[in-house]
């Protein structure tokens, strides 16, 4: 997406919201400003109702470890800032902005040994987000899991109703069986949060990052390898199809519409997997 800079006037906003829309309104091209609009979503969210001059370099670094841990990718990244930027550089304020580092494409998903660990430590909301991302393999963030509401855990029946990404999907929601495992800790979840509407939530308040706690539950936790939130929807497809569950089954819990997909960018198989994989071939004596 080409980013359009439009004539630098002085643009009188006392909020990040109305210098971002001061700023979609200058842009002519329509399609360009609905595909602008799309990834100053997330920004919003943060900065929106906030003043300018509070934007600064160190919250920056902090939302793109954020967009970063939700699985969004560097390139996307690096077009968010940069619209940001612009948009301040035409209301003519000045801004900081991080450089976005490539991530490492070799990265394994978090261990349940490493789970387990992070439970032992971790505030309870991020408890939430660890045992239901890894038993239902949801989007972790604003996209999915944190739009999840009680009004869409269905107790009885024993299934999410998960809210769908804007990725493609045909529903606004798709269902996902509920773990028999996790099954007794959601209820008393539910019976504990009273008329609170989110799962996942902070002091009855809706989350929509969990960077830091996420990063401090590590470090609690002893462990130095850099996992991200977004790696429990890994581990949830690494141990199905380690498991033997039916790969489009799995992609379909997933919100996947292309099983291919899954096998592209999910199968993170462990060493003890190849492992396994090759001593199958074993069958002729005296080689």
């Amino acid at each position: 997406m080409p980013i359009e800079i439009p004539m630098i006037a002085k643009v009188e906003a006392d909020t990040v919201g109305k210098l971002v829309d001061s700023y979609l309104c200058s842009l002519s091209n329509p399609v360009t400003r609905r595909s602008a609009a799309g990834h100053f979503t997330q920004i919003l969210e943060r900065f929106g109702n906030e003043p300018p001059e509070s934007v600064t370099l160190e919250r920056l670094f902090d939302f793109c470890r954020d967009q970063q841990d939700a699985g969004i990718s560097d390139v996307t990244l690096r077009l968010r800032i940069r619209l940001l930027h612009t948009a301040f550089i035409r209301a003519g304020l000045p801004l900081d902005v991080p450089h976005v580092t490539a991530r490492s494409p070799e990265r394994l998903p978090p261990t349940r040994e490493e789970l387990r660990r992070i439970l032992a430590v971790a505030p309870e909301h991020v408890r939430r987000v660890i045992l239901i991302g890894h038993a239902s393999g949801a989007r972790i963030g604003p996209s999915e899991l944190f739009r999840l509401k009680w009004a869409d855990v269905d107790l009885v029946s024993d299934v999410f109703r998960m809210p769908a990404a804007d990725k493609g999907a045909t529903e606004s929601t798709r269902i996902v069986p509920i773990r028999s495992d996790i099954i007794g800790e959601l209820t008393k979840w539910h019976d504990a949060d009273g008329d609170i509407e989110h799962v996942i939530h902070w002091r009855g308040k809706p989350v929509h990052t969990i960077g830091v706690a996420w990063r401090h539950a590590l470090k609690r936790a002893g462990i130095e390898r850099q996992i991200r939130p977004y790696d429990l929807r890994h581990a949830f497809a690494t141990d199905a199809i380690e498991g033997g569950a039916d790969i489009k089954a799995v992609a379909q819990v997933m919100g996947h519409a292309d099983p291919t997909m899954l096998l592209k960018v999910y199968q993170h198989v462990r060493l003890s997997g190849l492992k396994r994989a090759v001593e199958a071939s074993r069958g002729v004596e005296g080689i």
